[in-house]
């Protein structure tokens, strides 16, 4: 059987076309992987110069951050006051402030004889000499000083201003941690994995921090001993010796790349490769029974219609003559070819248009803007995206039904297709999506014609005898400035739109920093939703004294999120992102509950306290809120007069009419209200007034500056005044000093919370706080 069809002429050549064929192509792959490597080494060498450029860069940023707190920090007059006056504990709690605000990691205030006022570090370092004499002689030298110190076996990257009055008083220092959390910035920027090692005289290397496994820290580690290493090649790792600025120790920088993440692009081009080969040696054989076999004039005629079919021309028919089987054969590959016309033209129609409003659809959209990038580049011209989500549109849809929301897009796409020019794209991506391509159009000009259309759909929408308001948020995005490719372009303009939606200003031009922080929040929702089942997240108390007689007058109760790896995540980072999603719901639950429970063993073990919750806008919105109240309440046999519920001024005021109602249903519930940040809401007197509350909170922004700024002196205290007359008790925010108080006090402000009180504290540690304060009081009076 195989001796024949080794005989056959159609094997041979066969045979012959597919071992020929094969020859070929395992010669070019083995070339083919030969230049991949060579090209991988390239774009390593060239990732680690770029890496090197950004990490510098960022090391600057995160020296003028600290220097601006620092400088902030030295300009401050109670702070200079008390180091001028020696008052330690102001001092320490002036420097812990401050540096929480940047998330210092250090911070320490040395005098001028170079001896140690305070370290937060070391709390009984008071007094001994500052061990970095180095760093004050190039501060006294350059009028500040920064670089990187090493502190047992972690290394801080500091800077050193003076504190002047106006003459040098004391040096402030500020420190961040060189850590795994700097390694990770920089691998977020950089694309590369990061390293830190330091060393003081003698010593061997030692890891600070790192993106890398711990036995290639080691390997780096060993590496870095050969003196003057500044290319460091292990295996399949790659690496960039920085050296950086230090004092009285040696730190350095390992920027590292592996050949097999460099290969991954290649690698991809060799399976495709490698599929191509598979795919023409099927093709030879199929070729090569086709040439042996031999093909008839009209088998030739039909096959040359089927390759112009391919190519998509459908226009010229077959012509055969001969006998009725061939003209019948004919006839039918006719019909076959305008059928295949016909539903070729509705598939592309569908696949290309948006059927509802007959705009291009996300795929025509993104060709477009392809193609426009590609024109733009050669003609060295700008192209902008505009990406618009309507607001609110989901309450049409659930309120009136889908029909007049498809009856609203519409109306919409005709709007905005009347806006832009004929040369510009406007598209529907889906549901009430849509986006508008602006060609040799830049970012100034995008964002006018932006704002327009969001006055041109600020103007009521009439359908089907209702009159309906439709806004919408845009994001803008431009190239080159903000990407060189369509798909960059459409995620920054979408993560620029979601930074207007959430800021509720209607347009916003794209910002990296938004990027970032959109990808943080989507990692964080999915591990919040596992928080509270986890136990993660806990309360803390700020307390709230009365100004005239100093009593303690209540606390309010603040989330806080343990996250077991991240640390302690701030609420601002958290807070905004769930109110998006809808889980904050699940969130105030849970913060209701914790308090109740809380404020109910308060009050078991005789220490009756009043605890105030912060409720978010979306919480008015939730006709749950009342029923979970009242089930906590019930369930930790707590008086309702015991719990305060907060919404801020801007809350109330973007729905007060349902705002004024669901205050009215706290109220009968017997659960006190306050409206929380006062002044920074533009609310009406003609909505506050109609109110359920009780207390009206004076945003922290109006305490700040309240004794060196006669303006905002006047606000709190028509604020005061506006309040009493409402019947209202008045709560100063953010009170962090003793003059502060002392003028609210004048102003006849009722009570106050702030860091001149107490930071916010857990549980037991606000009882120890507590009690202390109550046995000063009990000694100052006797």
């Amino acid at each position: 059987m195989i001796v024949r069809l080794l005989q056959s002429l159609q094997s041979r050549i066969v045979i012959f076309f597919l071992v020929l064929l094969a020859l070929v192509q395992g010669v070019a792959l083995a070339l083919l992987q030969k230049a991949n490597e060579r090209n991988a080494r390239q774009h390593i060498r060239q990732e680690l110069a770029v890496g090197e450029r950004i990490f510098r860069r960022l090391s600057e940023q995160n020296a003028g951050r600290l220097t601006q707190a620092v400088e902030i920090l030295a300009l401050d007059f109670a702070f200079r006051q008390a180091v001028a006056t020696h008052d330690l504990p102001t001092i320490q709690s002036v420097l812990l402030n401050h540096g929480a605000r940047i998330q210092a990691d250090r911070m320490a205030l040395i005098a001028l004889d170079r001896r140690l006022i305070t370290d937060s570090l070391d709390p009984q370092s008071a007094g001994r000499a500052f061990a970095l004499p180095q760093l004050v002689e190039a501060a006294e030298r350059d009028g500040r000083a920064t670089g990187i110190v090493m502190h047992g076996t972690r290394a801080y990257q500091v800077v050193l201003v003076p504190v002047l009055a106006p003459t040098p008083i004391a040096w402030a220092m500020f420190g961040l941690l060189v850590d795994d959390r700097l390694a990770k910035d920089v691998r977020t920027v950089s694309a590369l994995d990061v390293a830190f090692f330091g060393r003081t005289a003698g010593e061997p290397w030692t890891p600070l921090g790192a993106t890398v496994s711990a036995s290639l820290q080691d390997r780096f580690a060993h590496a870095l001993e050969a003196p003057q290493r500044t290319v460091l090649e292990l295996d399949e790792n790659h690496a960039l010796v920085i050296p950086l600025t230090a004092y009285q120790a040696d730190v350095v920088a390992v920027l590292s790349s592996s050949m097999e993440e460099a290969m991954a692009p290649f690698q991809q081009l060799g399976t495709l490769l490698v599929v191509l080969v598979a795919g023409s040696l099927a093709a030879c054989v199929v070729g090569s029974i086709f040439i042996a076999r031999g093909v008839t004039r009209p088998l030739s005629a039909l096959g040359e219609m089927t390759r112009r079919m391919e190519q998509g021309d459908y226009a010229q028919p077959v012509e055969l003559t001969g006998p009725h089987e061939v003209s019948e054969l004919a006839h039918r590959f006719n019909l076959m070819r305008e059928a295949i016309a016909a539903r070729e033209a509705q598939v592309t129609r569908l696949a290309y248009r948006d059927p509802l409003s007959d705009l291009p659809n996300r795929t025509l959209f993104n060709d477009r803007l392809r193609v426009a990038i590609e024109v733009a580049k050669r003609s060295a011209t700008a192209v902008t995206v505009l990406l618009m989500d309507l607001d609110r549109f989901k309450n049409i849809n659930d309120a009136l039904g889908h029909h007049i929301g498809d009856l609203v897009l519409q109306q919409v796409a005709q709007r905005l297709t009347g806006l832009v020019r004929k040369s510009d794209t406007t598209a529907r991506l889906g549901g009430d999506e849509f986006a508008v391509l602006l060609n040799s159009a830049g970012v100034e000009e995008a964002h006018s014609v932006a704002q327009k259309i969001v006055a041109l759909l600020e103007q009521p929408i009439e359908v089907s005898q209702q009159t309906l308001d439709v806004s919408a948020s845009i994001g803008v995005a431009g190239f080159p400035a903000h990407g060189e490719d369509a798909d960059t372009l459409m995620r920054h303009a979408d993560a620029a739109m979601y930074a207007a939606k959430r800021a509720n200003i209607g347009v916003a031009v794209y910002d990296p920093h938004m990027h970032e922080r959109r990808e943080e929040e989507l990692s964080l929702l999915s591990e919040l939703r596992q928080a509270i089942d986890w136990g993660e997240l806990r309360l803390v108390y700020q307390p709230k004294v009365d100004l005239s007689r100093g009593e303690l007058m209540g606390v309010e109760a603040l989330v806080r999120w343990q996250h077991p790896t991240k640390g302690l995540v701030p609420p601002d980072r958290f807070i905004p992102f769930a109110e998006e999603t809808g889980f904050v719901r699940t969130i105030t639950s849970w913060v209701i509950d914790a308090a109740v429970k809380q404020a109910a063993a308060w009050r078991a073990a005789g220490r009756p306290l009043k605890v105030s919750v912060n409720i978010s806008v979306h919480d008015l919105q939730n006709p749950e809120l009342v029923e979970v109240l009242t089930a906590s309440l019930e369930r930790h046999r707590l008086p309702a007069s015991q719990l305060l519920l907060e919404i801020t001024e801007s809350g109330v005021m973007r729905d007060a009419a349902r705002a004024i109602e669901m205050l009215k249903r706290v109220d009968e519930v017997g659960v006190g209200c306050a409206i929380d940040d006062f002044g920074t809401g533009y609310s009406s007197l003609a909505y506050i007034k109609q109110l359920k509350v009780d207390e009206l909170k004076i945003d922290r922004s109006f305490i700040r500056t309240l004794v060196s700024d006669p303006k905002d002196r006047a606000i709190v205290l028509s604020t005061i005044d506006l309040a009493h007359n409402l019947g209202l008790v008045v709560v100063a925010e953010g009170v962090e000093d003793g003059a502060s108080a002392q003028l609210l006090r004048e102003l006849g402000c009722d009570q106050m919370q702030g860091y001149h009180v107490s930071q916010p504290l857990d549980a037991a540690a606000f009882e120890t706080w507590a009690a202390a304060r109550a046995a000063g009081r009990r000694s100052s009076i006797s």
